[in-house]
């Protein structure tokens, strides 16, 4: 059943050799993104939502299923490749998500809600990036 949405927050880290390489922060009033590019350089941009994107985020959220998700996904099958860290907070739901090569759907559309509001997609997290479970 949706539920309202006053208040969100979104954390998503990507991870590379161990290292949190870009970070995408939302919350109902700002998008904030980090790439560090592990050699010194850390660039950062921040802004502020426009009312169509917090409608839209909230929106989603309403039935997005937190509760319902796992607190790891990970394919041991591959030993390196693609982490990603999720930090999700709705009113007052909040949930830590581990994901290591492999794709969630629910955290697959979460990031496509997000991602035509980035500059540039250093979050990744595509269906097509991952293999099929056998």
């Amino acid at each position: 059943m949706p539920v309202e949405v006053t208040r969100f927050r979104i954390v998503i880290n990507n991870y590379y050799f161990g290292w949190v390489k870009h970070t995408t922060f939302v919350t109902q009033d700002s998008l904030e993104t980090t790439h560090d590019d592990l050699n010194g350089k850390k660039t950062r941009d921040v802004r502020l939502l426009q009312s169509e994107e917090t409608a839209k985020m909230k929106k989603f959220l309403s039935a997005f299923p937190l509760t319902n998700l796992k607190e790891k996904y990970i394919n041991e099958k591959i030993k390196d490749g693609f982490q990603i860290g999720f930090d999700i907070s709705v009113n007052d739901m909040h949930k830590r998500i581990y994901v290591s090569n492999e794709y969630q759907n629910d955290l697959g559309e979460l990031v496509n809600v997000i991602r035509p509001m980035l500059k540039d997609d250093y979050i990744g997290y595509r269906k097509e990036y991952f293999r099929q479970k056998n």
